[in-house]
């Protein structure tokens, strides 16, 4: 299990990355990352 820090920067380094899918590895299998244009929902 990630500690809330690992969470923290992956997320960040992610988002930075403007890749929805890579977003979306730091949430559960069935989270739902929702846009203006699509909804993405978890692997």
């Amino acid at each position: 299990m990630k500690n809330p820090q690992h969470v923290f920067e992956s997320h960040i380094k992610a988002v930075d990355t403007l890749d929805p899918i890579e977003v979306l590895e730091d949430y559960a299998d069935d989270a739902l990352f929702i846009t203006p244009d699509l909804t993405y929902k978890g692997y």
